[in-house]
């Protein structure tokens, strides 16, 4: 995978939908991003960025918002 400029401390594994039906991958690094993966690229499908600090925790509800990370 890439995307991230540093190493990956939090990861959020998302069930298939219809939208994404090989689920989501949701990653957050010590480069103040979180980014959701498909099973098919190697590139980000989403890119969160703008986080002061380290993405140490990553949580998303079924609906697809980040409702928390811990930075």
């Amino acid at each position: 995978m890439g995307g991230h400029n540093g190493f990956v401390s939090a990861v959020c594994v998302l069930p298939p939908d219809e939208e994404f039906p090989r689920g989501l991958i949701v990653t957050g690094s010590n480069d103040h991003a979180i980014h959701a993966y498909t099973l098919d690229s190697p590139e980000p499908k989403y890119r969160l960025s703008g986080h002061s600090g380290n993405g140490r925790c990553v949580c998303v509800c079924v609906c697809m918002f980040v409702l928390r990370s811990t930075i």
